[in-house]
């Protein structure tokens, strides 16, 4: 009788592990669709019109430069959302790894502002790394790039032109945090909320592009994966503060 109780539970533990599982591959796929649906139709739809108009000569010669930057925002950012959603969908279905070394902090900064260095320079936005002295920090690099670039592309969205983006950083024996600060718009007391339930929140940014903070959602659950603790202190009009705190030990 109780072995048969036994496998009784074990069934029933067994049963709800992959309905569970079945439920959250379903909220991926609902939340995913979602995103297609929202976020990447209207960029394309906007990308064809473009398309269109320079076809049949709408456009006339000295409106292409203009036209130009629109198509390569929109590019930018359907290639965000694209790559955003790759990564979260592998992680999600287990097929992302973690590979564990070592590597220096100020490369990867140096690495992830030179991916934005045209339109960093075309605004005049200056992204300052304040921190006195290099040192290394052990992670997944890969992910962490992505964490970072995330941050920081999040900063340039609500930054006025003209305007500075802090990263700053501190080791304390195997202690590290990091905090990317940017003086922008700010957040309001619903998307802090929202973010820290990891939930999307729609608004849109400074050039007018909706933007639903999921590149945001995806590195802090990236960030939760390599036990990476993310904290968000905001004031309307007073810019967004984002920071890093996870332990590093040496090899």
């Amino acid at each position: 009788m109780l072995v048969f109780l036994l496998f009784i539970v074990h069934r029933y533990q067994v049963k709800r592990k992959l309905s569970r599982e079945l439920q959250d591959l379903n909220n991926l796929k609902d939340f995913i669709f979602s995103v297609i649906t929202h976020d990447l139709r209207s960029p394309l739809y906007n990308f064809n019109t473009l398309l269109s108009m320079a076809e049949n000569k709408y456009v006339k010669e000295e409106e292409y430069s203009d036209y130009l930057k629109t198509i390569r925002n929109e590019l930018v950012g359907i290639t965000s959302i694209t790559e955003s959603l790759l990564r979260w969908a592998k992680s999600n279905q287990g097929y992302l790894k973690v590979n564990l070394s070592e590597f220096s902090l100020l490369d990867v900064v140096a690495e992830v502002r030179d991916l934005f260095q045209p339109d960093l320079v075309e605004r005049k936005i200056h992204v300052i790394s304040s921190f006195i002295y290099d040192f290394t920090i052990r992670t997944d690099k890969d992910l962490f790039s992505f964490i970072l670039r995330n941050l920081i592309q999040n900063a340039m969205k609500f930054s006025e032109d003209n305007s500075e983006i802090e990263i700053h950083a501190n080791k304390e024996r195997e202690t590290v945090t990091i905090e990317v600060k940017d003086h922008g718009v700010g957040m309001t007391t619903e998307q802090i909320k929202n973010y820290n339930a990891s939930l999307s929140s729609s608004t849109k940014d400074l050039k007018g592009t909706k933007s639903t903070g999921i590149g945001l959602i995806i590195a802090k659950d990236f960030a939760k994966r390599l036990n990476i603790k993310t904290t968000v202190a905001s004031e309307k009009g007073r810019g967004t503060t984002v920071k890093l705190t996870f332990s590093s030990p040496r090899s």
